[in-house]
């Protein structure tokens, strides 16, 4: 008997799996103002596809387009891709993003908690990435896990010090450094956010943005 509810108790860990979004990064303008990627998956709970596209200004660490579409038809990630692409051509065409312009791909070290330190090469001399957290004040919509705010630094100056969560982010309560991207002076930190979930931990990401000095 000890054994067969062992045995449930890990099928049970199993099913409580939430939904991880799989990262786009479709690339910067030709300038390197401008920055666009996208997420897509299949939402826990529901099972219904998703996409969210967004257009970011790279300077200004700000949001300049956002679409989101969910299939709840029966439709497929695919399908739910294509529609939010037609909703951001526009704002693709209006940025100059050009798909694959990546720019440069720092790779990025494991994590070391509860501080995590990447360090690159961008404009000729080394840089320091430094992510922190801190407690938010608790949401009662969160299920288990009390939320964070997340500190980004570079070389210790702050790129995004959050004062509160927006809507997206109310019940993240972990962040990992994913990603680093360098084009000229442009630059481009993809973030892993882990949320809450109704069926267990949700991953989404985030990007932080500036132009190096």
């Amino acid at each position: 008997m000890r054994g067969l509810a062992l045995l449930l108790w890990f099928l049970l860990g199993l099913a409580r799996a939430g939904d991880a979004a799989t990262l786009e990064f479709w690339g910067f303008s030709r300038d390197g103002k401008y920055l666009a990627f996208e997420q897509y998956g299949v939402q826990d709970g529901s099972g219904f596809p998703y996409a969210e596209l967004y257009v970011v200004d790279v300077a200004r660490n700000t949001l300049l387009h956002s679409a989101k579409v969910v299939e709840q038809g029966g439709g497929t990630s695919a399908e739910a891709r294509g529609k939010v692409l037609a909703q951001s051509r526009a704002a693709l065409a209006r940025y100059g993003i050009v798909q694959g312009n990546q720019g440069r791909f720092a790779p990025v070290a494991g994590k070391n908690a509860p501080v995590q330190r990447v360090e690159f090469t961008a404009l000729g001399r080394p840089r320091r990435l430094e992510l922190t957290t801190s407690e938010a004040p608790r949401e009662p919509s969160c299920l288990t896990q009390p939320s964070r705010l997340l500190e980004l630094r570079l070389d210790g100056k702050a790129l995004q010090r959050d004062t509160r969560l927006p809507a997206s982010r109310a019940c993240a309560y972990d962040y990992e450094i994913h990603s680093v991207f360098v084009l000229g002076s442009s630059l481009a930190v993809f973030v892993r956010v882990t949320l809450d979930g109704f069926e267990g931990p949700n991953l989404r990401w985030m990007v932080v943005s500036a132009r190096l000095g």
